[in-house]
């Protein structure tokens, strides 16, 4: 938004969208970051695989993909020290994110970047329909969109070769 003339073409998950976030399983793992009951988690989440498996059974279709490099990678640098944890929690100033969201929505809607939105159809995370609603009335350059059947928020890490196939197809036309 701030930087338009940098994007060549937009392509949106699975997002905050708006003012139509956080739902309430959102908004109580914010609320565990804010208030730094999380922690541990986030240790449990980078070092014990049955534990990340049960934790984010919610927003991965295949939880055998959360390898003890993936989990490393995503979780261990949070866990590394009490800092970057709570680095972490200016993640959960969620009241502030949403207003910069918001803020930003002008400019949104008059970029001319050829835009597209593949939405995996099983997330519990964000709210498709009114997400998909509000992207419609107010993305410019919107293309398409598209859902994905019955696929959860890390869709594009557990089908890479659909999320790469769309792209291609979409940059081709664009």
């Amino acid at each position: 938004a701030l930087y338009p003339e940098r994007v060549r073409t937009l392509t949106l998950t699975n997002c905050e969208v708006h003012n139509l976030w956080p739902n309430e399983m959102l908004a109580q793992f914010y609320g565990g970051l804010k208030a730094g009951m999380l922690d541990e988690m986030i240790k449990a989440l980078a070092t014990d695989e049955a534990k990340a498996r049960e934790l984010l059974s919610g927003v991965y279709e295949d939880t055998g993909l959360l390898t003890s490099e993936v989990r490393e990678a995503y979780f261990g640098p949070f866990a590394a020290s009490a800092g970057r944890c709570e680095m972490l929690r200016g993640f959960a100033d969620w009241e502030r994110n949403r207003a910069q969201l918001c803020d930003s929505a002008p400019r949104i809607a008059k970029s001319k970047a050829p835009a597209q939105v593949i939405w995996g159809d099983a997330d519990t995370a964000f709210d498709r329909s009114g997400s998909l609603e509000w992207l419609k009335k107010n993305l410019g350059g919107l293309k398409r969109i598209v859902t994905v059947p019955r696929a959860k928020l890390f869709w594009p890490e557990e089908h890479p070769r659909l999320m790469s196939t769309m792209l291609s197809e979409f940059w081709s036309r664009s």
